[in-house]
């Protein structure tokens, strides 16, 4: 980025931009950093910072395995612990909690199945939280979710991104007709012939690894819900440890059929990855079904949502393949797939403008 005092306000858009080995001002240089002065005097606010009156703890049980029918669960003696406030199913949360479709306007084709806040029937992902256990203390919590009995039934995983796509490989949602969420080719034109034209052409296959951002404080949320007199008349708050307030707030909307005033989203000091993070905020939803029936008088009910977990696990395969002409890259082709079974391919002429 460059310094403030040196913005340029006008760029020619023809010109050739500088080798990033001609711009100094970055490397090996110290540069302050302006918002690392209250973290050093401890003035720093996180989400486990941050307690409000008779707040709650969630923890969940997740699935142990990347796909799994669920056959049955007994709560019940989670349920008769001292300080268990609630123990919640995917059924549930469905009540209140409309699932989430992860398609995107800008990528035309791309699928995606509904996902309910919590499994109902099924866990398609390793981690997929199927109970809740909403107590006084996060303590509690944890030892009531170990009394939980929750019997499932192994089903077949898809793992590998090469096979992924094959016939006899199992449907993850057979009703999204295959296992492939989004394609896109990017083919300028006579990439053959530029590769027939090299002087060398260098193929290479990379693995690599799972991966996702790891930061200072994991993904935290505290989710507050005053009830009024009716659903419309209702406050959400919520304290994020992320970012993207204005995205989540529109989110939290769609999933809960909340109006805009209705939903505020707090990021006091902002660590982690945005990501759809609705059990915690359901939950507080469902408080005047756990507080009694009369939604005028029913108090105010907290929940914090407190997780080392990341969101996104990316890993798979790409080849390559790149034609060298007079010491210069002059055409391109890469294959790759990640493991949210996407494919994208883009096939570049360097020599085209």
């Amino acid at each position: 980025m460059n310094h403030p005092t040196e913005v340029p306000l006008h760029r020619d858009l023809s010109a050739d931009l500088p080798a990033v080995t001609e711009d100094q001002r970055h490397i090996g240089v110290a540069l302050p950093r302006e918002g690392s002065r209250r973290l050093t005097q401890g003035r720093g606010q996180y989400i486990d910072d941050i307690t409000l009156p008779r707040m709650a703890h969630v923890v969940f049980w997740r699935s142990p395995v990347a796909h799994m029918r669920i056959t049955h669960i007994d709560r019940s003696a989670a349920q008769s612990h001292p300080g268990v406030i609630a123990v919640v199913v995917g059924s549930e949360v469905a009540a209140v909690c409309k699932p989430w479709v992860a398609t995107l306007a800008h990528l035309a084709g791309i699928k995606s199945a509904p996902q309910h806040a919590m499994a109902i029937d099924r866990a398609t992902w390793q981690g997929e939280p199927v109970v809740a256990v909403v107590a006084e203390s996060r303590a509690v919590a944890e030892d009531a979710l170990a009394l939980l009995d929750v019997q499932w039934q192994a089903l077949p995983a898809v793992l590998d991104t090469e096979t992924a796509l094959l016939a006899d490989t199992p449907l993850i949602h057979p009703e999204l007709g295959d296992n492939l969420c989004f394609e896109r080719t990017l083919d300028t034109g006579g990439v053959d012939e530029a590769f027939a034209r090299a002087d060398a052409v260098f193929e290479e296959t990379y693995i690599f690894g799972r991966h996702t951002g790891v930061t200072l404080e994991p993904r935290c949320q505290i989710a507050d819900w005053s009830p009024g007199r009716s659903l419309e008349e209702g406050k959400l708050t919520v304290h994020h440890s992320f970012q993207a307030p204005h995205m989540m707030q529109d989110l939290y909307c769609r999933q809960f059929g909340l109006q805009e005033q209705q939903v505020r989203v707090l990021c006091g000091l902002p660590m982690g990855d945005p990501s759809l993070h609705t059990p915690a905020v359901m939950l507080n939803l469902m408080g005047d079904l756990w507080r009694g029936e009369n939604k005028e008088t029913a108090p105010n009910w907290h929940a914090a949502l407190k997780h080392a977990g990341a969101h996104l696990h990316l890993y798979g395969k790409r080849q390559a393949r790149a034609g060298r002409k007079m010491g210069h890259v002059t055409v391109c082709d890469v294959d790759q797939a990640t493991a949210l079974a996407i494919a994208l391919e883009i096939k570049r002429d360097l020599g085209k403008k």
